[in-house]
């Protein structure tokens, strides 16, 4: 394949399994309900294939290369922190952090996974980080429009922008 004046070797047509860990999470002081299990499963795992999930997203922006199928989904989980902490004595680190050392108590092997994201009830965030293999997202960011951005940092995509600008 020729680009401009440089040669470009494609790659096998070999796929790169990368699950995710995806731990539900929510801070002690939250009351509401979770919606339904399969929710998530239909959005994050393999049992959503063929509904636009997460797993038909990345296969399609990859073209093939990316298979996230193995992601599974943890928790609920109660963090030992409140609501009211994130933003002022618990940052996105923070509580990225303490919702991996929730699920690891519990047993769970983050090891076993490519990336880790962590859903929490409610409005509460939505990031990622660049290169980290790690999101955060809420109940109203369930889409794999958002998720995607977020989660693609993880692979080291930034932010789209319009050429010469700052602006997203």
């Amino acid at each position: 394949l020729l680009r401009g004046q440089q040669q470009i070797k494609l790659l096998g047509r070999q796929q790169i399994s990368s699950p995710w860990a995806i731990l539900l999470a929510k801070f002690s002081d939250q009351t509401q309900a979770w919606p339904p299990l399969t929710t998530y499963e239909d959005l994050f795992t393999s049992a959503g294939s063929g509904k636009l999930g997460m797993v038909d997203f990345f296969n399609d922006m990859s073209h093939g290369k990316l298979d996230v199928s193995g992601t599974k989904i943890f928790g609920p989980y109660t963090l030992p922190a409140k609501k009211t902490d994130y933003g002022v004595t618990l940052d996105r680190n923070g509580v990225l952090n303490l919702a991996k050392t929730t699920a690891t108590a519990a047993g769970v092997n983050l090891g076993d996974f490519a990336g880790i994201c962590v859903s929490f009830l409610g409005q509460v965030d939505l990031c990622g980080w660049i290169g980290g293999m790690a999101a955060l997202c809420d109940t109203l960011s369930l889409s794999p429009s958002l998720l995607g951005q977020e989660m693609g940092h993880g692979y080291g995509l930034n932010h789209a922008r319009i050429y010469g600008s700052t602006a997203d």
